[in-house]
């Protein structure tokens, strides 16, 4: 195992999750939709900006089509620091005045709104959720009810804190339903307890399975923090209960980082939704015999479509992989570190219903039970599962330190920008090698870009060296420069 890849991936992963955005899922086995919703607060947004924001982010304005998606939003607004007042959401009588219609074209059979609304009371064409933080202000009684608007909303009354612009609420129809990060346990120790696998989002908790195994795997250089759990022998697997919001029938992705042990690959499975029969498992990731990587999706009628990587996983090499299933397209897609290097067109759907009385289930690192070991041989970490067929900007993907070009490796062209940057004291962004964010092109930023010169993640690319890669060559470069701006 290449301890430095695994080092890189545990703080820039941190670094993510610290600053990730969570919309709230209302879940399936909750009686949901399976949308996700989020409070947005920004008191500056109109309406119209407010939706045009929201499309952007891949969703919209949120539709409150039940008392129970109603609930569920209130919810999500005790649950947080909301301030008050008037939150945007997606219903407005804009094209006819008292003909209130959602974004969605849905009908508008449920309504929460204020006594005495809509009123229209100045043109009032847009809802509001109002919400009032706390009990001691007048408005507090009507928190979660509606009213209508203007198009920029309204500073109002003091006593009213309700109807100023707070904010909006997104909806979106897809996101992450589950996401494993392995933190939970301590390096270097076994991993067990059922239900000790923690499922950050959906609460799918995981069981660990096997007597030497999965071990979770640390970076002493940080904080002794987990990374992901190692697996090595045949026993060893993660089994999360089956559930409906797991059974994805239309699109959906397959995120994980992944190091294989050195040594001869074996057929092996990374992620697998399955039960105890023989080929009925609706969607797989795994590894072929040969070490190159697969993606396949079986129907009810057991028809299957499987795409596999033109090459092997490589030992002791830390790859993000990904598959993805489109349902609008039929697109059909592996990815290793956001690269595409399969794919097909497929009208194949994984379908939902397991047997409950053959063990079903989700099995991370291994199929779901005993019955059929596959066993991963290596490191698996930060698994995510989610609905939608997300792209490669949208992957839980370390950046590729030193990538200055895009190119998807780390080679000459990109050492030529970042020695023509190096010393260059402020005003820097990540693009001319800027890593740590502090502004200038420095030798910490060297750190990081040093170690990966010569990665590729176009998967065969050669790089051809420069002339000279030193921390001398770069500070002479800059003392020339300096000398010549004087």
């Amino acid at each position: 195992m290449n301890r430095t890849q695994v080092v890189a991936f545990f703080v820039v992963a941190s670094v993510a999750l610290s600053t990730y955005a969570a919309p709230v899922q209302w879940r399936l086995s909750d009686g949901g939709n399976g949308h996700f919703y989020e409070i947005m607060p920004d008191q500056t947004l109109s309406w119209t900006a407010a939706g045009s924001t929201a499309q952007a982010a891949g969703g919209y304005l949120a539709t409150i089509t039940s008392q129970a998606e109603q609930t569920f939003i209130e919810n999500i607004f005790d649950s947080g620091p909301t301030g008050s007042g008037g939150y945007w959401f997606g219903l407005n009588d804009s094209l006819l005045e008292g003909d209130f219609r959602w974004v969605t074209d849905e009908p508008l059979a449920y309504t929460n709104w204020n006594s005495g609304e809509p009123n229209n009371a100045g043109d009032e064409d847009y809802g509001q959720f109002l919400w009032t933080a706390t009990p001691d202000e007048f408005t507090y009684y009507r928190r979660g009810k509606w009213n209508d608007a203007p198009q920029p909303g309204w500073t109002p009354p003091r006593d009213y804190p309700d109807l100023g612009r707070g904010g909006y609420v997104i909806e979106l129809d897809g996101g992450t339903v589950a996401h494993w990060q392995f933190e939970e346990g301590t390096p270097g120790a076994l991993a067990t307890g059922v239900g000790s696998i923690i499922d950050s989002v959906g609460g799918h908790h995981g069981t660990p399975y096997g007597t030497t195994g999965p071990v979770y795997r640390s970076a002493s250089t940080f904080d002794g923090g987990a990374v992901g759990l190692e697996f090595n022998q045949t026993s060893e697997r993660v089994f999360v209960p089956d559930s409906i919001d797991l059974a994805l029938t239309e699109s959906l992705t397959l995120e994980a980082f992944v190091i294989r042990d050195p040594g001869p690959a074996r057929y092996s499975y990374i992620l697998f939704r399955g039960d105890d029969r023989e080929a009925t498992d609706p969607y797989v990731l795994g590894v072929l015999s040969n070490g190159q990587v697969y993606f396949s999706v079986t129907s009810d009628g057991s028809h299957m479509s499987q795409i596999t990587s033109p090459v092997s996983l490589p030992e002791s090499k830390l790859v993000h992989l990904a598959a993805v299933l489109d349902d609008a397209t039929g697109e059909q897609k592996l990815y290793f570190d956001g690269v595409l290097v399969a794919s097909t067109i497929t009208n194949i759907r994984p379908f939902a219903e397991l047997d409950p009385t053959r063990n079903p289930g989700l099995g991370i690192g291994n199929t779901q039970s005993d019955s059929w070991l596959k066993a991963f041989d290596g490191v698996i970490a930060d698994v995510r599962i989610s609905n939608i067929a997300l792209t490669p900007d949208q992957f839980f993907l370390c950046p590729l330190y030193g990538d200055l070009d895009k190119d998807n490796d780390v080679d000459i062209y990109d050492w030529v920008i970042f020695q023509v940057n190096f010393g260059t004291a402020s005003g820097m962004a990540w693009e001319d090698g800027d890593f740590d964010g502090d502004g200038d092109v420095d030798v910490f930023d060297w750190t990081l870009f040093q170690p990966n010169y010569g990665t590729s993640r176009a998967w065969g690319i050669s790089i051809p060296e420069p002339a000279t890669l030193s921390l001398l060559t770069l500070a002479s470069m800059a003392l020339i420069r300096r000398r010549h701006r004087a």
